[in-house]
């Protein structure tokens, strides 16, 4: 639901390297419009790995995999919304400076403009965590929790 982009080493060229995704702390964010107020962010359930490929022209790509839940609670009167955020994704970063973000399944951003679930595929911007494209579904969590 959550990747943290710097918590992820990179191996030379040859086998990628499989190492169990971290676990974000939990959060509280205040992105939904006033009415709902703060929200709890956490994840309930991870089991996503990630496969780290490099390479030959330096290219730096994570595959994300696996189970990721989470539930987002607000926190003015207790309301729960449970996720599923398992994805697949990828997070590539070129030599150029270039870094996209896509996923192929399931997602959670949380981003200025709300909390969203994507369902289908999308492309996110890695800084912001807004959508640049998509196609599939989209639920506003933020409305979920009125």
């Amino acid at each position: 639901m959550v990747l943290a982009a710097n918590s992820v080493s990179a191996t030379a060229a040859g086998k990628p390297d499989r190492q169990p995704a971290p676990t974000p702390p939990d959060i509280v964010v205040d992105v939904c419009v006033p009415s709902v107020g703060p929200v709890l962010a956490r994840i309930t359930v991870n089991r996503e790995y990630t496969k780290t490929f490099t390479e030959a022209d330096g290219t730096i790509k994570f595959d994300i995999n696996g189970a990721s839940f989470g539930t987002f609670t607000r926190l003015s009167n207790g309301a729960v919304i449970s996720v599923n955020a398992s994805g697949p994704a990828t997070l590539t970063f070129q030599p150029n400076g270039v870094v996209t973000y896509v996923t192929r399944g399931l997602l959670v951003a949380i981003n200025s403009t709300g909390i969203w679930q994507y369902a289908g595929n999308a492309l996110l911007d890695p800084a912001t965590g807004l959508a640049l494209s998509h196609s599939g579904r989209v639920t506003d969590i933020c409305q979920l929790l009125r």
